[in-house]
């Protein structure tokens, strides 16, 4: 008999796409990173939320986030998924560090999506 039913799974490999800016007056590049699985140092997980579980709402949440070049995430928003699941996937995403990323030695930003599940 199991004691324990998870209500959360999380998908491990992040997809990103890095954001490069090689001088203040050069144009912004971006450059397809694909998986960066091994970038990520903390993945908290999200509370499931009580309105959600209530509603028995469930079901993958993808949150745009752009991690700054101290392996921080800056801004994090819920780009799909069901609403009720919106804050609490976002401010696990904004609790999220990552190694930082540099090109040719120097730190950039990154952005890219991270995805919540939630199940019941």
């Amino acid at each position: 008999m199991r004691n324990f039913l998870p209500f959360f799974v999380l998908t491990v490999c992040v997809l990103f796409f890095q954001t490069i800016s090689a001088q203040e007056n050069k144009q912004v590049r971006t450059i397809r990173g694909g998986i960066m699985c091994g970038k990520v140092t903390s993945l908290p997980k999200p509370p499931y939320p009580e309105e959600a579980k209530k509603a028995k709402v469930s079901g993958a949440v993808q949150v745009k986030v752009i991690v700054g070049i101290d392996g921080r995430v800056e801004t994090a928003e819920a780009v799909s998924g069901h609403e009720l699941l919106h804050k609490a996937a976002e401010q696990a995403a904004l609790a999220a560090k990552f190694s930082p990323t540099k090109i040719a030695g120097e730190a950039v930003r990154v952005s890219g999506v991270i995805v919540y599940n939630f199940v019941k």
